[in-house]
C-alpha cells in the first residue's frame, strides 16, 4: 500500500469520527451502502436526517482548512442551500492556534534557501493572526522597512490535496447515485472549489492579485493597496508593506479621528462598483477585518487571497440585467441572465418570465432608497431555487460580495442603501461609456455588421422557400441548412436589438445630460448625430445589398 493510499484511509477514518461525534453519522451509511452492516445507522445513533446547521458548522471547523473553506464558499450559495445553513456557515471561524515560530522559520529557510536572520533586522515570533492556512508576523527588513510576513503552515498544502481527492470521490458518488437529482453538477462544483482553494494556497497568485488591484486604482486617493515585496515572496511566503489604520467597523475609533462614516460607506461602495464594472477584478472577501481606514479617510484593502473576476462579456450582461429591471422588461431580464451563464432546466420560460414580473411588481412602488440589497438578493436566490437554476459561481460570489458590502455600509451609516448607490454609479458609468469614442466605434461596427446580415436575410429566405417549392429540401430537425438559417435569423435579431439599443442610448445621452452645462449640448448633439449617422449607415448598407 502506497503512502498516499494510507494517508487517504487515515483521513477517511478521521472524517467518519468527526461526523459521528457531531451527530452526522448517517451520512457515512448514505455514502457507503453495501460496505457497512445494516445496524450501522443505529450504531451511529442517527436516524433523523434533519441535521442541525450548527452541528454541520462545528464539524466543518473541526475537519480543518479544506472543509472550513468549503463552508465559507457554500455560505455564498443561497441558490444551493437553505438560508439556515448559509447563515450558519457565515459564522465559520478560520482562526486556529498558531504553529511554533521555529516551524515558521523552517518554512522561510526552505523557501529562501537562507536563514531569515539574513533578511530581517528583526522578526516578531508572536503572530499577529493565525488562520488554518497560514499565520502573519511583523518584521523589519535589513534596510529598515516595516513589513508583514504571511507564512503558510507546514503540511497544509499536502493535507488539502488529500481532502480535495476525497471530496471529489464523494461528489462522484453523489452524482452516480442521483442524490442531486441531476440539478447540480456536483463534480464540477468540487473542481471549481479545488481551483479556488489552490489559488488561496499560492501566495504568488495573491501577490499578483494585489498588484493588479494597485494598478487599477493607481492615482485614486480613496484606496490604498500594500506594496508587495516580490523579491521575498514565494508560493508559501508573502512579504508586504505594513499598513496602519482603523478597522472599518471601529465606530469609536473613526469618530475619534473625525472621519465621516456616512461618506466612508459611500466611498466603500463606489470602490467595489468600480472594481466590478470597470476593472472586472474585485475583492471578494470584504469583511471588516480586511479594510483599514487612514486618518485622511482613505481605505486600505488587505488580503487578496479571494478575488472575483468578471470578463467584459459578463460585465456587459450585468449592465443588461440592471437596464432590463429598470425598464420593467421580464423577458429581457431572462435573456440577460442567460447571457450571464444562468442555465434554465426547462425550455418553456414562461413561468420564469411571470415570476420575474411578479418580483418587479413587488418592488415597483417602493422608492429606490427603501429597497435593501440583501432582501433583493435573497429573492434572486429564492427564484433560482424555485426554478432549479444553475447560477455560475462567479455570479453567486458577486451577489454575496455586494450583500457583505451593504452590511458594512449599514454598520457605518444606518441610512446607507446599496441599491441607491449602485443606481447612481451605473447612471454615470453608462453615460461615460456611450460618450466615449471607443464605444461609438464599437457601435458603428456592430450596426454595420447588422445591416449586412439584415440585408442578406430576404434573399436567404426567398431561396429557402424556392427550394421547398421545388422539393429540393426535406424538412428535418437535423438539417444543416435550417440550422444555418436559424443562426442567421438569430444573429440578425441580436444585431438589430443592439442597433436599437445603441440608438436608444444615444437618445438617452441627449436627454440625460444636463442642458445647463455648456458642453452638455455639444455632447448630446454628438450622441444624436452619431445615432443619425449609424441609421444612415444601416440604410445605405441595406440598399447596396439589394
Amino acid at each position: 500500500m502506497t503512502a498516499a493510499r494510507r494517508a487517504h484511509i487515515r483521513r477517511y477514518r478521521e472524517i467518519v469520527r468527526v461526523l459521528v461525534r457531531h451527530g452526522l453519522g448517517v451520512l457515512v451509511a448514505e455514502f457507503a451502502p453495501g460496505r457497512l452492516p445494516p445496524f450501522a445507522p443505529r450504531l451511529f445513533g442517527i436516524m433523523d436526517r434533519s441535521f442541525a446547521p450548527a452541528h454541520v458548522r462545528m464539524a466543518l471547523e473541526e475537519l480543518g482548512t479544506t472543509f472550513i473553506k468549503a463552508g465559507q464558499i457554500l455560505s455564498t450559495r443561497a441558490d444551493l442551500l437553505p438560508s439556515s445553513y448559509t447563515h450558519e456557515f457565515e459564522r465559520l471561524q478560520d482562526r486556529v492556534s498558531p504553529v511554533d515560530s521555529s516551524a515558521v522559520r523552517a518554512v522561510l529557510q526552505e523557501e529562501w534557501g537562507q536563514s531569515p536572520d539574513a533578511i530581517f533586522a528583526s522578526f516578531d515570533n508572536v503572530p499577529l493572526a493565525s488562520a488554518s492556512i497560514g499565520q502573519v508576523h511583523r518584521a523589519v527588513l535589513a534596510d529598515g522597512r516595516s513589513v508583514v510576513v504571511k507564512v503558510q503552515k507546514p503540511g497544509v498544502a499536502e493535507q488539502v490535496e488529500v481532502d480535495l481527492a476525497i471530496l471529489r470521490q464523494l461528489a462522484q458518488i453523489v452524482a452516480a447515485r442521483g442524490f442531486s437529482k441531476g440539478v447540480l453538477d456536483v463534480v464540477g462544483l468540487v473542481d471549481e472549489f479545488a481551483h479556488t482553494l489552490r489559488g488561496e494556497l499560492d501566495y504568488e497568485q495573491e501577490a499578483r492579485n494585489a498588484a493588479a488591484m494597485s494598478r487599477n486604482f493607481a492615482g485614486d486617493p480613496h484606496l490604498r493597496v500594500p506594496q508587495i515585496y516580490g523579491a521575498y515572496t514565494t508560493r508559501r511566503v508573502l512579504v508586504m508593506e505594513e499598513m496602519s489604520g482603523i478597522r472599518i467597523d471601529d465606530s469609536a475609533g473613526l469618530r475619534a479621528e473625525g472621519i465621516d462614516a456616512r461618506s466612508l460607506a459611500r466611498r466603500s461602495a463606489r470602490i467595489l462598483l468600480r472594481s466590478i464594472f470597470e476593472h472586472g477584478l474585485y475583492h471578494a472577501d470584504p469583511h471588516p477585518g480586511n479594510f483599514l481606514v487612514g486618518r485622511d479617510g482613505a481605505l486600505t484593502a488587505l488580503d487578496f487571497g479571494m478575488v472575483g473576476r468578471l470578463d467584459a462579456h459578463t460585465r456587459d450582461a450585468l449592465v443588461r440585467v440592471v437596464f432590463a429591471v429598470v425598464q420593467r422588461e421580464p423577458m429581457a431580464v431572462i435573456d440577460a441572465l442567460e447571457a450571464l451563464g444562468v442555465r434554465f432546466r426547462s425550455a418553456d420560460q414562461r413561468p420564469a418570465i411571470r415570476e420575474v414580473a411578479h418580483l418587479m411588481d413587488a418592488f415597483a412602488d417602493m422608492p429606490l432608497g427603501d429597497i435593501e440589497l440583501a432582501p433583493l438578493i435573497g429573492e434572486v436566490f429564492g427564484f433560482a431555487a424555485r426554478f432549479e437554476l444553475q447560477l455560475p459561481a462567479d455570479f453567486a460570489l458577486l451577489l454575496k460580495t455586494l450583500a457583505m458590502n451593504e452590511g458594512v455600509g449599514r454598520q457605518l451609516d444606518p441610512g446607507f442603501v446599496a441599491t441607491e448607490q449602485a443606481a447612481r454609479y451605473l447612471r454615470d458609468f453608462a453615460l461615460r461609456r456611450i460618450t466615449s469614442p471607443r464605444w461609438f466605434m464599437q457601435s458603428l461596427h456592430v450596426l454595420t455588421d447588422a445591416a449586412g446580415t439584415t440585408a442578406r436575410l430576404p434573399h436567404r429566405i426567398e431561396r429557402a422557400i424556392s427550394a421547398l417549392e421545388a422539393g429540393e429540401v426535406r424538412l428535418d430537425a437535423t438539417s444543416s441548412y435550417w440550422d444555418r438559417l436559424h443562426r442567421e435569423v438569430a444573429a440578425a435579431s441580436n444585431r438589430i436589438a443592439m442597433a436599437i439599443l445603441s440608438a436608444g442610448l444615444a437618445i438617452s445621452a441627449a436627454l440625460l445630460l444636463p442642458r445647463s452645462i455648456p458642453w452638455g449640448l455639444s455632447i448630446a448633439a454628438a450622441a444624436g448625430g452619431g445615432g443619425l449617422l449609424l441609421a444612415v449607415v444601416v440604410l445605405v448598407s441595406t440598399i447596396r445589398r439589394r
